[in-house]
């Protein structure tokens, strides 16, 4: 894979940081232009990203980016967040000269590990995070 083909995938990660960091410089991988959310419950552009991330309690979040996968001008992640409730989810996100111009998710709430009807976790043999498997 290209150095290009890294630093989308890098960017992409460190967006999804900022979720549980603040960090305001990750928001630079958005185009602030043109900007698609297709989460229902976060609106389009920069500023919809912004109030998102302002929706949550200071200090309440937590995102480990687990895999970062490139197809082309699209880049999934895989990620275990604490939000509102421990989530699996799977973000994609498509870019255009090297911004992120739109933006689906699927999150899945952990179930408690009593719950569970096996051991296999959510990320497989490669990847165990604590509280998560």
């Amino acid at each position: 894979m290209s150095d290009h083909g890294d630093d989308l995938k890098n960017k992409t990660a460190a967006l999804l940081k900022s979720i549980e960091t603040g960090d305001p410089e990750a928001g630079a991988a958005i185009n602030a232009e043109s900007y698609t959310q297709h989460n229902l419950g976060v609106a389009d552009g920069v500023a919809g990203f912004g109030e998102a991330l302002a929706a949550l309690p200071e200090g309440s979040a937590r995102v480990n980016t687990v895999r970062v996968l490139r197809d082309g001008d699209f880049v999934v992640a895989h990620t275990d967040y604490d939000f509102f409730g421990p989530k699996i989810g799977f973000d994609i996100f498509r870019l255009e000269d090297g911004l992120i111009v739109e933006h689906w998710d699927v999150m899945e709430s952990i179930a408690p590990a009593e719950e569970h009807k096996h051991s296999n976790g959510k990320f497989g043999a490669m990847a165990t995070l604590s509280g998560v498997e």
